[in-house]
């Protein structure tokens, strides 16, 4: 369905329709955590995106669980369905993470309950639905055979229920989606309804700190036509409250929504500025003086590079693994990497960039430009490159210049993870369309990551996922695949790899390192002789070597 239109019949009732404007089945009726239920998890078509939904009638809230995001709905009055059915439907909607519903709300058909999300138990953002065709109160859940709770069996299925008119249909399941071919029309106030909110005049500037805020064309609820991310800036003209949110418009009478809370000063997703403090507005500095970086903008103080001439860290091939290394050029050392690090994590990403890049592509990329924007690895079904020295910082946490993730953080990007045929990124929904790389990407990229755990002498404690240090729904698709199942995955070739490190054998083990440290002594992999390296290392830089 759309936002603020109305699916009515030549008899005045109204039409059950699909909540959202499009969809991808994620978890459909009787598998998983729905076994013995009818229950299905909707999710949008791009990953980690809040998508909003809307009523599918005129609903009242009977009941709120906000701890998880949780909210029990009732049609006002009787609604048409797609299997004939026409009464009263009774659905719950869970995972809100902006939840704000309270019982006894009202909601027109159109106008907007809330958003996907991932409050309470839930792996990937989405929104989780059942429905029962009559009415029904607060009190039918029940926990049923499998141990699943549920809202009082869900003996109605969902395909049977709501109509699509309206709605894109990226992944359906096994669902008989129907139309009621009854044609749309605007409801009372349209696109532009001012019951909804008040827009005020207002002139000013705000510098963004954090990634991926919706860019809204026409109104707080219109359709999303771009991103903006940290450190980028926009001059607006206009501002409201809406829907949990503070909004700033700018001239393009495009919107975007400045914080999590309506009320003012809490909870912003970035800084306001005067205008003329718009980096686009600043008179160019020298030409040879490095831009003022954009991704950890939460200071705007430039700095000097740090240790230029400081030997490099690399990881070479080994248990398996091709890794090259093609480090960054040291002339961009101010853009990508200015700082010494001492790293204390392995941080991990999912590349969600259209077109599928190898290795090769997103390393040359992220060389190519003075953006700071960047990583210590990028890795593929194939192998592994190394961008950035072991010792120096990336910019790619988004924790801004003394975040523990960009400072202490080594970066791994996993490739090959969107679909092939259209670009839109993937879910836990296992087709045929899923790019037959990812599987072998993923793994490389878990084994990447024991490795350099079994370098530093680290346990699994030390893998952390992008979102540990921001807001970014990142690594995406494992997020979507379950992040505790990637752990799994990394902790198992660990346990592989400190296996093997002192054989039984006397021979000398295939996996053993046998590129040279900078200060040319093999590494032995021995334990004593590990503690003892790190221990040389120590002293180096204490020396300023």
């Amino acid at each position: 369905m759309k936002a603020n239109k109305k699916y009515v019949g030549s008899d005045g009732i109204e039409f059950f329709m699909c909540p959202f404007t499009e969809f991808k089945v994620t978890q459909g009726e009787d598998v998983g955590t729905h076994r013995g239920t009818r229950a299905v998890d909707f999710a949008s078509g791009t990953a980690g995106y809040r998508a909003p939904y809307y009523a599918p009638a005129t609903v009242r809230c009977v009941m709120t669980v906000p701890s998880s995001g949780q909210a029990m709905w009732q049609t006002v009055n009787k609604v048409r369905c797609p299997n004939g059915y026409v009464g009263i439907v009774t659905f719950v909607t869970v995972h809100d993470d902006s939840f704000n519903a309270y019982v006894g709300l009202q909601v027109p058909q159109g106008i907007q309950l809330g958003n996907m999300g991932t409050k309470g138990y839930a792996t990937g953002v989405h929104c989780h639905i059942e429905f029962i065709q009559k009415a029904c109160n607060s009190g039918n859940w029940a926990q049923n055979g499998f141990g699943i709770w549920t809202f009082n069996g869900t003996e109605s299925f969902v395909d049977d229920t709501f109509y699509v008119d309206d709605t894109n249909i990226i992944y359906g399941g096994a669902g008989n989606w129907r139309k009621c071919n009854a044609g749309s029309s605007s409801s009372s106030g349209g696109s532009t309804n001012t019951s909804k909110y008040t827009v005020e005049e207002e002139h000013y500037a705000i510098r963004f700190t954090y990634d991926s805020i919706r860019i809204r064309k026409g109104t707080p609820d219109g359709e999303v036509v771009g991103y903006v991310n940290s450190g980028d800036e926009v001059e607006y003209f206009a501002k409201t409250v809406y829907n949990g949110h503070r909004w700033v418009r700018d001239k393009n009478n495009q919107w975007y929504a400045i914080s999590n809370s309506e009320e003012r000063g809490k909870d912003m997703w970035g800084v306001l500025i005067d205008p003329s403090e718009m980096k686009v507005n600043q008179k160019p500095s020298e030409p040879t003086k490095p831009t003022t970086p954009q991704e950890p903008s939460d200071s705007e103080d430039e700095w000097e590079l740090e240790q230029p001439d400081l030997a490099v860290k690399t990881i070479s091939t080994q248990h398996g693994l091709t890794i090259e290394n093609k480090l960054v050029d040291k002339d961009k050392y101010i853009y990508k990497c200015p700082f010494v690090m001492d790293a204390e994590y392995v941080v991990i990403h999912n590349a969600g960039t259209k077109g599928n890049p190898t290795a090769d592509t997103l390393s040359s990329s992220m060389k190519s430009t003075d953006e700071q924007k960047s990583w210590h690895f990028s890795v593929d079904d194939t192998k592994a490159i190394q961008n950035l020295s072991l010792n120096r910082n990336g910019w790619h946490a988004g924790d801004g210049k003394e975040g523990e993730g960009n400072r202490k953080g080594i970066a791994i990007e996993i490739c090959c993870d969107m679909y092939d045929s259209d670009g839109t990124w993937n879910s836990t929904n296992r087709t045929d369309k899923v790019d037959s790389r990812w599987d072998k990407a993923r793994d490389n990229g878990a084994l990447l990551a024991a490795i350099i755990l079994n370098e530093y002498g680290w346990d699994i404690s030390h893998l952390k996922k992008h979102q540990d240090f921001s807001n970014k729904y990142c690594p995406h698709h494992i997020l979507n695949d379950g992040w505790s199942n990637f752990v799994e995955q990394v902790e198992g070739h660990l346990n592989a790899i400190q296996g093997n490190t002192e054989p039984s054998e006397p021979e000398q083990p295939e996996d053993k390192p046998t590129e040279p440290t900078d200060d040319g002594e093999k590494v032995n992999v021995s334990l004593f002789n590990k503690l003892l390296k790190l221990l040389v290392e120590w002293f180096e830089r204490l020396l300023g070597k």
